[in-house]
């Protein structure tokens, strides 16, 4: 499974997702799932209070693809 993490930030919000992008529509919202969202700027200290906690599945999953 191929996973893309992303992020915007707009309508007031930062919204940090994931696509599953090895499908026939990787853009789609049913491929796309928003797990992280907070009212703030996207500056560095807020995008790492809001996303260190993923930081070691990131990598297990990054890792993964090489097992």
């Amino acid at each position: 499974m191929w996973i893309k993490l992303g992020g915007d930030k707009g309508g007031g919000a930062f919204k940090m997702n994931f696509q599953i992008v090895n499908t026939s529509c990787p853009n789609s919202i049913y491929s796309t799932c928003v797990f992280a969202c907070f009212e703030a700027q996207d500056t560095i200290a807020n995008l790492h209070i809001a996303l260190d906690r993923f930081k070691e599945e990131v990598v297990t999953l990054a890792v993964s693809q090489w097992k």
